[in-house]
């Protein structure tokens, strides 16, 4: 089932909706099987099976859980003016979060399965671990004696493992780069010594030549002039992040600083804006739109 693939908000609404509806759901079914016509009993009927399964039950409860942690950064992801600096840290945030569950992940899983059972029980199902073969291509084959341990190994655990793995490949990868052009944000820059203002500029022109093209002495010196102007500021009132060191700086007295904190505050971030775009374009260039034919 696709839901709301643009709308990543709309995804984890669906999923708590369909939570809160899934006995009346079932039941529902089972009346359709008996009172409606036979290409909807069978549909039906289809459909009730797959909500018996343990399995589903199970990931239903666990994706709820999970999505539930990750609304915020889904949220914050989808902003107009969101910045690279910002996404990592709650990113990160999560990550941590997530990562102490899985240190945890016992006495966690343990009040997802009761929850799962909950539902099994109220819809007369129990969940039971699948059938063990000798040798299994299409699903996990575990010897375990508890359902409980069963779907805590093949379904809870990979699932947190990928979560987290996802998370440090989208953001973590900009981890070098980001700690280099964070360093011309004035709350961090009036800490820095001079050699690591050098050290923070030779990164940046080797890392974008084209764009930042000019004498490392000058550029170094312009840096420097550009600390020395916050020093005397009070703490409260250093920009802390990118679009807010831009909205401070002079580009014709800091040309250079201005492009290091234009490329921080551009650096691409996971966004569905253009997917959305898409999906709002459907509207107007429908099926029956992009249709032509005769007029009879």
């Amino acid at each position: 089932m696709k839901l709301c693939e643009t709308r990543w908000i709309e995804r984890l609404d669906a999923v708590i909706t369909f939570k809160e509806l899934f006995v009346p759901i079932f039941f529902t079914l089972e009346k359709i099987q008996m009172d409606g016509n036979r290409e909807a009993s069978k549909k039906a009927f289809t459909l009730q099976q797959a909500l018996k399964n343990g399995n589903f039950v199970l990931a239903m409860v666990v994706i709820q859980e999970i999505f539930s942690m990750a609304n915020s950064l889904s949220i914050y992801l989808q902003k107009v003016n969101v910045d690279l600096a910002s996404a990592m840290e709650t990113a990160n945030n999560l990550s941590t979060l997530i990562k102490e569950m899985r240190s945890n992940v016992e006495s966690k899983f343990h009040d997802l399965f009761s929850t799962a059972e909950h539902f099994a029980k109220e819809i007369g199902e129990d969940i039971k671990i699948p059938r063990v073969t000798h040798f299994q291509q299409h699903r996990a084959n575990y010897e375990l004696t508890s359902a409980e341990n069963y779907y805590r190994v093949s379904v809870f655990i990979p699932f947190i493992d990928y979560l987290i793995s996802q998370l440090e490949i989208r953001f973590t990868k900009h981890k070098n780069t980001l700690s280099i052009i964070q360093n011309f944000i004035p709350n961090k820059l009036i800490k820095l010594s001079e050699n690591e203002i050098e050290t923070s500029t030779e990164v940046m022109s080797k890392q974008w030549p084209v764009v930042i093209s000019s004498c490392d002495n000058i550029v170094n010196k312009e840096v420097l002039l550009w600390k020395q102007r916050w020093i005397a500021a009070q703490e409260d009132k250093l920009p802390f992040a990118f679009i807010d060191a831009i909205n401070c700086c002079d580009e014709l007295l800091f040309p250079k600083v201005y492009q290091y904190l234009k490329i921080g505050a551009t650096l691409p971030v996971t966004v569905a804006s253009v997917e959305r775009s898409f999906s709002t374009l459907k509207r107007l260039k429908s099926y029956l739109r992009n249709s032509t034919g005769k007029i009879v």
